[in-house]
């Protein structure tokens, strides 16, 4: 993962259109922290050892987890110009949930670039990448944060394409007041 971090290429398909190395290498250890607790009994000799493969797996479904909502963003909308605008009703700024109890990194709201652009907001090599990173995730068992992470991801383009339509997000407050 570390290798990975900085590489642009780190979900390019490998030689012969396999998986990227490394969603490969995170699909073997999945299949390694699926085995081992089925072979092993608690308190046993290779307890310590199935407890680094587990972390080293929530670790790296961290990164993918992160990498794969970074890729979700949509790359026609661009950053707001003005760092006051939160693109809501409330003031608050549309945030992602932290991913697994880590910190997470304050999205920034964002309006669409153009309005008739009709080309399809991702490339294909991109939605391969994310169709990729999707499988391994569910293979690992993390089905439900690759569903969170993808419905924040569409809230938030729904969220941000409305706004540039002129409709704003009514706070609870002023439904209440109504």
């Amino acid at each position: 993962m570390a290798q990975s971090e900085g590489d642009d290429e780190k979900w390019a398909p490998g030689e012969d259109g396999e998986a990227p190395p490394l969603l490969a290498a995170i699909k073997r250890i999945s299949a390694l922290a699926g085995a081992l607790p089925a072979a092993t009994a608690e308190g046993s000799k290779y307890t310590i050892g199935v407890h680094r493969v587990t972390g080293v797996l929530h670790r790296a479904m961290t990164f993918v987890e992160d990498e794969f909502h970074g890729m979700l963003d949509d790359p026609r909308a661009t950053k707001a110009a003005q760092a006051g605008d939160t693109g809501s009703a409330t003031g608050k700024s549309i945030r992602r949930p932290p991913s697994f109890g880590h910190a997470g990194a304050a999205a920034e709201a964002v309006a669409p670039a153009v309005l008739g652009d009709s080309s399809p907001p991702f490339p294909p090599e991109t939605v391969d990448r994310l169709r990729s990173m999707a499988d391994a995730m569910m293979a690992a068992g993390y089905v439900t944060e690759c569903t969170q992470v993808f419905l924040v991801a569409r809230r938030n383009a729904l969220d941000a394409s409305l706004q540039s339509l002129g409709y704003e997000k009514a706070s609870i407050d002023d439904v209440v007041k109504m």
